[in-house]
């Protein structure tokens, strides 16, 4: 672990991308505000390209710092990009908080997630000495009146409905990738709202009625007796920073964080091309129900009075993932942070029509016991999928072995775990034919090897994921 360099880039750089060529850094700058004294400071937000001279990282670099300072505010608002804070004179720059970065497959353009302003924004890598942000994407918005959510924590059961309200995308990870040769991004809608010291743009819908904030010529009286009911629409977290009836201070529109699942985009302009609505939640409920939206953070409580406690807030809260290829398919997996759970997708050419394969989780409920009792006991792991990196059998060393291996924020853990392709024939247990393979001393006899050691297998849901922990 010697050390090369220290490097100012930034406050709170979030995520850092290498280039292939093991010489150029990208790093994404949140300039997430903090408080000095009673001031709240808001720093600017953007990107750090790093540029060294050797691939050893030992020489000489070079650093540009890019920010959004020359984009216009009054531009980009209206075509949908968020401003949020607005307060204390901040700026439109300043607002904006990159989060998470992916490349182009020659690394010519990065894609910069940013998540509370419900946008994605291009950046010209090409050249180092002429890198710049290109442009800003709004995301838009999901319509809930057209599909159905679980919009109470309060009903202690799944009711999903249709609302008339919207979910903005607001992404955590996004992920470049090419299908029938045209590039797009999968981006995993996870939802985020600003929330600070001293201001927060987050309010129940119960509080925008008993605020007097609801414009009574603009909202259908059916709706808004919804916002009083808290198994109806009362505990949802809508945004103060949006729905604004145009020139009054009432909000006719309610928008709550997140879409509580997954999209496909056009990597050219942004346009949406699939996106999940309900179908993470109604897996959940199908497959997963004794833990539906539930909130493994909270980990001092029994699993099961964390059942649907998250309702009201963004859901699963799909945060993590990655993509890749397992034979002739495209293979998506979709981690979701507050249940660490992890939804398996492929396409073959059709990116309107993915297929679910399975969902699964990494360990075995007990779901009297405590959620922080079980990672101690590491009963379970992976709680809050932080990020997510599949491994193609190509690169793998395990023989030829796709995996994919996640990080548990939560449970403070990292799994590797054996993606195995299920053709449904149940010739053999997967996990016996990955231990083989990894104990085989060459003659073809590992029985003696897997004897003399002592494993805890965590297996997850069907055959598709199996993880190992030695």
């Amino acid at each position: 672990m010697k050390f090369l360099h220290s490097i100012s880039v930034g406050s709170l750089p979030d995520m850092i991308e290498v280039t292939k060529d093991c010489r150029t850094i990208i790093a994404v700058i949140e300039g997430e505000p903090y408080m000095q004294g009673n001031q709240l400071v808001d720093p600017l937000g953007g990107v750090t390209l790093i540029r060294f001279s050797s691939t050893d990282l030992s020489g000489q670099y070079q650093t540009k710092r890019l920010d959004f300072s020359g984009f216009s505010a009054a531009e980009y608002e209206a075509r949908g990009v968020r401003f949020i804070y607005k307060e204390n004179g901040n700026t439109f720059a300043r607002d904006l908080e990159p989060e998470y970065v992916t490349l182009n497959e020659d690394e010519t353009i990065a894609y910069i997630c940013i998540q509370e302003n419900n946008a994605i924004a291009t950046v010209d890598i090409s050249n180092f000495n002429t890198a710049r942000i290109t442009e800003l994407y709004p995301l838009g918005y999901a319509d809930w009146s057209q599909s159905t959510l679980d919009a109470s924590d309060r009903d202690n059961s799944i009711n999903m409905k249709s609302w008339d309200v919207y979910g903005m995308y607001q992404p955590d990870t996004i992920k470049y990738f090419k299908l029938n040769n045209q590039p797009y991004l999968v981006t995993m809608n996870e939802g985020d709202a600003k929330d600070y010291d001293s201001w927060s743009e987050e309010m129940r819908g119960q509080d925008f009625l008993l605020n007097n904030m609801v414009d009574d010529d603009a909202v259908d009286p059916v709706f808004k007796d919804n916002l009083a009911v808290v198994t109806a629409l009362g505990r949802l977290k809508f945004s103060t920073a949006s729905g604004k009836t145009p020139g009054s201070e009432k909000y006719s529109s309610f928008y709550a964080f997140g879409s509580r699942g997954f999209s496909f985009r056009s990597a050219t302009d942004m346009s949406l091309v699939w996106d999940s609505t309900n179908a993470m939640e109604t897996v959940m409920k199908n497959n997963m129900a004794n833990i539906f939206n539930a909130n493994a953070n909270d980990g001092k409580d029994p699993v099961v009075s964390t059942f649907d406690k998250r309702s009201d807030d963004k859901g699963p809260e799909t945060e993590a993932g990655d993509v890749g290829t397992i034979g002739s398919d495209t293979v998506f997996f979709i981690g979701n942070e507050r249940t660490g759970t992890i939804a398996i997708y492929s396409v073959k050419h059709d990116l309107t029509n993915p297929v679910f394969h399975s969902i699964n989780y990494g360990g075995n409920l007990t779901m009297s016991d405590s959620w922080e009792y079980q990672y101690n006991v590491r009963r379970i792991g992976d709680m809050d999928p932080e990020d997510i990196k599949f491994i193609s059998a190509r690169d793998s060393p395990l023989l030829g072995q796709d995996l994919l291996v996640v990080t548990g924020a939560v449970s403070g853990t990292l799994a590797v775990y054996a993606v195995i392709d299920d053709d449904g024939t149940g010739t053999a247990d997967p996990m016996d034919v990955l231990l083989r393979k990894l104990f085989d001393n060459g003659d073809g006899d590992s029985d003696e090897f897997i004897s003399k050691m002592e494993f805890r297998t965590f297996i997850v849901g069907s055959a598709d994921l199996n993880g190992l922990c030695v």
